[in-house]
């Protein structure tokens, strides 16, 4: 493992988290989130998913976070070193330990003043907090495990050196998540935070959402609708993760799969959002920063009871990796709710539904 490491390190990983592990003594069982990544990341390009959550987490590990919360750091890096025993095993271990280590030292990076919480008994706490009054809730949802054990069962029933399946690692197969894709990822984003609710009252409340250790989408699939040219035709859809912020029940409208503009029937084959986007919902959300595969997102709550910080957002933007194109967000104001309702029409009109 030592080759493949130093090999990673001449393309680009940060030396700093296999020198904190070196120090500490702690063993990379090849069988953990870190061997795993290693040695996919060292088989593979660097725009492999394997080689992006290395270089977060390598970016991550910088001094301002080590120096101060070492001991904290320590027990989250022998996490992702110890052995993955099955998928709730490993799914704890992407979510409590990876997760956190990735948020924590990216944010650490553009805030000098943040801290690990320790959860309280009876108590939902946020993850972090960034300064006075200001808290972040770390959330990394996990793609289908029905539908990681299908595809390993149609894999393990076929013989020969090439085996092929598909997959739908998001929404999973099963029901109507083919019929309804984007309905099934606007579930399977937010998952357990439409009832778990983390935030602090009266606070400015930050959701850093994982997508890249969950889903490994890019920051595309964050976009309310991408389109896709193919043979002079252009083909538009949406994924869903914008919606499951910002859509409306009942007025979201999602296209059927290949829905091509120049021959699309806007009668037939659409389906609507089945609940609103959380923003709506939740009040005390001030914003949201979501990771995937090729940079971090900002999403401003243009509902919320108490607005990103302007101070906040001139931070985020030296965050890693910022993507404005794909963000949300108000400049020197908070976002309006017109622009979303700006958006929703534009995706209305592509449709030739309004």
């Amino acid at each position: 493992m030592q080759e493949q490491i130093t090999d990673l390190i001449h393309k680009g990983i940060n030396p700093g988290l296999f020198s904190l592990i070196s120090d500490e003594s702690i063993e990379i069982h090849r069988n953990s989130y870190l061997g795993k990544r290693i040695h996919i990341a060292s088989q593979n390009d660097l725009k492999s998913s394997s080689y992006s959550q290395l270089h977060a987490l390598s970016v991550a590990m910088n001094d301002s976070i080590i120096s101060k919360h070492r001991p904290w750091v320590v027990e989250q890096v022998r996490g992702i070193c110890r052995e993955i025993t099955g998928n709730q095993d490993e799914i704890s271990v992407i979510s409590k330990n990876a997760a956190e280590l990735i948020a924590s030292g990216l944010l650490s990076e553009i805030f000098g003043n943040l801290e690990p919480l320790v959860e309280a008994k009876k108590k939902k706490t946020p993850d972090l907090s960034i300064g006075s009054n200001r808290y972040i809730e770390v959330y990394c949802p996990q793609d289908s495990q029905p539908e990681k054990e299908k595809v390993k069962a149609a894999l393990d029933n076929q013989s020969g050196m090439v085996r092929t399946t598909i997959s739908h690692p998001v929404t999973g197969s099963d029901g109507k998540a083919l019929t309804y894709p984007a309905n099934k990822t606007i579930d399977k984003v937010l998952n357990h935070k439409w009832s778990n609710d983390q935030t602090v009252q009266g606070a400015e409340n930050i959701l850093w959402l994982d997508l890249m250790n969950g889903f490994e989408v890019s920051s595309l699939k964050v976009a309310p609708y991408e389109s896709l040219n193919h043979a002079g035709h252009t083909y538009i859809g949406s994924f869903g993760i914008w919606h499951s912020f910002y859509g409306r029940k009942d007025k979201s409208s999602f296209a059927p799969d290949r829905f091509v503009l120049k021959y699309g029937d806007a009668h037939s084959g659409f389906y609507s959002q089945h609940k609103d986007g959380i923003f709506r919902s939740r009040a005390s959300l001030s914003a949201a920063l979501v990771l995937t595969t090729d940079g971090v997102i900002l999403l401003e709550n243009p509902w919320a009871s108490n607005p990103i910080n302007e101070s906040t957002k001139q931070s985020i933007r030296s965050i890693y990796k910022f993507r404005p194109e794909y963000s949300y967000f108000g400049g020197v104001k908070l976002i309006e709710e017109n622009e979303i309702d700006g958006v929703l029409s534009r995706i209305e009109w592509l449709y030739g539904k309004s």
